[in-house]
């Protein structure tokens, strides 16, 4: 797991990998003016969500994990928290291969407070419970970068 600037974006990433571009991507500010959807950058490798929702209260969000794809994920307006934890301290649940969700459980995590300006990188080793509210749910604007690892 990764949690940085957007500054600080270039430092990860191995010139010219996935990854790498991606991180690249978004810090060139691409992300700003598109619609809520699927964007394609790179095909299946490397492709962005742009999700618009409201944040939820604990109870109602899920641990999950994802087995093909690292997540960037990029909160561009609003705040929420996504907890992270290691999958190996993670109860699996059931996995959806179209999907590439693993679902998990976890009662360990760490809170990461989410906002305009901040990326986090969850590889497949990373369990994340995203969409908690900090409070009274509010209006999240989120982008999601998924990078294939293979």
């Amino acid at each position: 797991m990764i949690c940085d600037t957007y500054e600080n974006a270039k430092l990860y990433g191995l010139p010219g990998s996935r990854l790498g571009r991606a991180l690249a991507w978004m810090a060139a500010g691409k992300p700003e003016g598109l619609e809520p959807g699927r964007h394609e950058i790179e095909g299946s490798e490397l492709f962005a969500l742009v999700q618009e929702y409201e944040s939820k209260p604990s109870e109602t969000c899920k641990w999950e994990a994802h087995r093909k794809y690292i997540d960037i994920q990029c909160v561009l307006r609003g705040q929420e928290y996504i907890d992270w934890a290691p999958l190996s301290s993670c109860r699996l649940l059931g996995f959806e291969p179209e999907k590439d969700f693993q679902a998990c459980d976890t009662d360990e995590g760490l809170a990461l407070a989410m906002r305009a300006g901040l990326f986090l990188v969850l590889f497949p080793a990373d369990a994340h419970r995203p969409c908690r509210s900090l409070g009274s749910p509010t209006a999240v604007r989120k982008l999601v970068i998924k990078v294939r690892v293979d």
